[in-house]
C-alpha cells in the first residue's frame, strides 16, 4: 500500500546539509589548487586529507538517510522516491559523462551520487523499520571492518584482487560498505528526532539553508567557479 506524507521542512537538516556542502567546496578547491602544485594532496596517505573527505561523505549520506526516514516514516511513497530517484541518477549521469569528456583515462564511473542511488535503493524497504535499520547497519559496519582486515592478509589480497579487480585510475570513487550502512543510521536517527531544531537561528543562516535545499544542484556546479578561481589565482602567480 503506498500512503502520502506530508514533511515540513526541518531548517537545521537543511543547515547541516550546507555546511557539508561548504566543506566539499573547501576539500575540492584545495584539490584544484594541488593540480596546479601548490601543495601535495595526498588521499592515500595523507591522514587530514583522507579523513576530511570521511567527514563530508558521512554528512551526506547520513543525511540522505535521515531524509528517507522522515519522507517515509509513515509508509513508503513510490512517488517521492521515484522522482528524486530520477534526479538523483541524472546528476549521477552528468558526473559521469562530463568526467569521460574532460579526465577520458579517469573518468567517475562510481562516485557519491552513484553510491547514494545505490545506498538509496537498497535503504528504502527499511525507511519505516528503524530498528531493523540500526542492526543491519551495525552488520555492515562489522563485515566492513572484517573484510578491511581479510585485505590487509596478503595472501587473501593476492586469491581475491584478480576477482575484484577494476579501473584504478579515477577522479572519484566510493563503496557501497560501509556508506550503506550510514544511511541506514541516518534512518533510525529520523525516526528519533528531536522536535525542536538541533542548530540554534545564528548557526542556520539563510544562505546555508539555502545551499542544503538546493545541495544535488550546488554539488553538480560547484565545481566550475571553484576551477575558474583557482585557474585565476595561477595565472597571477604564475
Amino acid at each position: 500500500m503506498v500512503r502520502t506524507t506530508t514533511r515540513q521542512r526541518r531548517q537545521d537538516l537543511d543547515a547541516l546539509r550546507g555546511i557539508a556542502i561548504v566543506l566539499m567546496a573547501i576539500f575540492h578547491f584545495c584539490f584544484n589548487l594541488s593540480v596546479y602544485q601548490y601543495f601535495t594532496m595526498d588521499l592515500a596517505n595523507q591522514w587530514p586529507w583522507r579523513w576530511f573527505r570521511y567527514v563530508i561523505v558521512f554528512m551526506f549520506i547520513g543525511l540522505v538517510g535521515v531524509g528517507l526516514g522522515m519522507t517515509h516514516k509513515r509508509g513508503i511513497n513510490v512517488v517521492k522516491f521515484s522522482d528524486w530517484m530520477a534526479r538523483l541518477l541524472g546528476g549521477a549521469l552528468v558526473i559521469t559523462v562530463s568526467t569521460a569528456f574532460m579526465f577520458p583515462g579517469a573518468w567517475v564511473y562510481f562516485g557519491i551520487l552513484h553510491v547514494i542511488a545505490l545506498s538509496g535503493l537498497l535503504a528504502l524497504p527499511f525507511a519505516n523499520k528503524p530498528r531493523l535499520a540500526f542492526v543491519v547497519a551495525l552488520i555492515i559496519f562489522a563485515a566492513t571492518a572484517i573484510w578491511t582486515d581479510l585485505m590487509r592478509m596478503s595472501w587473501f589480497y593476492q586469491w581475491i584482487a584478480p576477482i575484484l579487480e577494476l579501473p584504478r585510475s579515477t577522479q572519484d570513487i566510493a563503496y557501497l560498505f560501509p556508506w550503506l550502512g550510514v544511511m541506514l543510521l541516518g534512518i533510525t536517527f529520523a525516526h528519533n528526532l528531536p522536535k525542536r531544531e538541533m542548530l540554534p537561528s545564528w548557526a542556520a543562516p539563510a544562505w546555508l539553508r539555502f545551499l542544503g535545499r538546493h545541495s544535488l544542484v550546488v554539488y553538480l556546479v560547484h565545481q566550475i567557479p571553484l576551477f575558474g578561481l583557482a585557474a585565476a589565482i595561477h595565472w597571477l602567480l604564475s
